[in-house]
């Protein structure tokens, strides 16, 4: 939902917010479920591991002349592995997330 409709919702709800502090709101609340996503990382590392495989779903999501929302799904258990917003879905901007990616939930020999 854009804020303006956040806000229209809202006041239905008898809050009033600015579209500014629901902004901030929303920033807030995608860094708090980042962090508490990174600290499952090692239970989702372990069920890659007891499944021994993994189906890697790679997708780029954008508006016109905005920002990527870019995100790592695993394929089996449907479990969202990372998303970012990226400038592009040029190499550049790709490789940093592959890379954490593979440092992180790829078993090397």
């Amino acid at each position: 939902m854009k804020r303006q409709e956040i806000r229209i919702f809202l006041e239905t709800k008898g809050i009033f917010l600015s579209d500014g502090t629901i902004s901030n709101r929303s920033l807030d609340f995608l860094l708090l479920f980042k962090q508490f996503h990174l600290n499952k990382s090692q239970k989702i590392k372990d069920l890659i591991e007891r499944k021994g495989c993994m189906i890697l779903h790679m997708d780029g999501t954008h508006r016109s002349g905005g920002r990527v929302v870019f995100v790592l799904q695993e394929g089996i258990e449907n479990i969202v592995i990372n998303a970012d917003l990226i400038p592009s879905e040029a190499e550049n901007h790709i490789e940093p997330i592959l890379s954490d990616f593979k440092k992180s939930f790829v078993q090397t020999p």
